[in-house]
């Protein structure tokens, strides 16, 4: 099942999280603009008071919902997820992010894409 952590509006800037140990997620784009959108990455705060950046990857929003699996670093105390809009994109995006802890096996004829971006399903992880 699917819990609520946490919604962010993403500007130019990078926009942060709290901290999450989680590492399957789903985004939920409100209003999302036309893609290209933005971007997610895992951070953390480092002692010097600036961000250090992980596994940067691009938002599309090409569909309602976006499943990530982000496996925390080992070098990372504090894992916070960050969020950054394109700079050609409009100021009214909103993501509301989601967690689960589940694991779902499904049989590989079933089509991926769809269980991906269903709001009813769980990330697969593996396929049999």
């Amino acid at each position: 099942m699917w819990k609520p952590f946490f919604t962010i509006r993403p500007t130019k800037s990078w926009q942060f999280t709290p901290a999450i140990e989680a590492q399957i997620f789903r985004l939920r784009h409100l209003n999302p603009p036309i893609s290209p959108i933005g971007f997610i990455a895992q951070a953390e705060l480092a002692s010097d008071g600036l961000y250090q950046f992980y596994d940067v990857k691009r938002l599309n929003g090409l569909t309602p919902y976006e499943c990530l699996v982000y496996v925390k670093p080992i070098f990372f105390s504090d894992r916070v997820l960050a969020f950054r809009q394109d700079y050609r994109t409009a100021n009214n995006w909103n993501i509301v992010i989601e967690y689960t802890t589940q694991l779902i096996v499904i049989n590989r004829t079933e089509r991926l894409a769809t269980k991906l971006n269903d709001p009813g399903r769980t990330l697969i992880l593996a396929v049999i």
